[in-house]
């Protein structure tokens, strides 16, 4: 038996149902699908359109937005928003607490981000 999941595209910053798997793989395909790439050091922060249902919240609202955080290549933690807008508000601060943690700490991009998960207690 085959999963059926719902995939979506945007319409602006707005989730639209796709019906057909071709047009959302074309769609996912372009520069559309990214809220925000913040480069510093060897740290990439990559936030995206996920286009597939993900984890609906009590509301019935899809998760259908990411932030990955590659640290030297390797993931090294991810956050999940229902909205456009928590997107692109979640990317700046976590852009915001890695920058902070390096000028506080005197550390290079990618051990700073090693003290914000551990002071956070974020485990991937």
């Amino acid at each position: 038996m085959k999963l059926r999941l719902t995939l979506f595209t945007l319409d602006g910053h707005e989730p639209v149902a796709c019906e057909s798997e071709e047009k959302w793989r074309a769609w996912m395909e372009t520069p559309a699908r990214y809220v925000a790439k913040t480069f510093i050091g060897n740290v990439a922060i990559l936030t995206f359109f996920l286009g597939v249902e993900h984890a609906p919240d009590e509301a019935g609202r899809y998760t259908l937005f990411e932030t990955n955080v590659i640290a030297k290549g390797d993931l090294r933690y991810l956050y999940r928003y229902i909205t456009w807008d928590e997107a692109a508000a979640g990317h700046e601060k976590i852009v915001g607490r890695l920058r902070e943690t390096m000028q506080q700490d005197g550390l290079d991009a990618a051990p700073a981000w090693e003290a914000v998960m551990q002071r956070d207690n974020l485990v991937l």
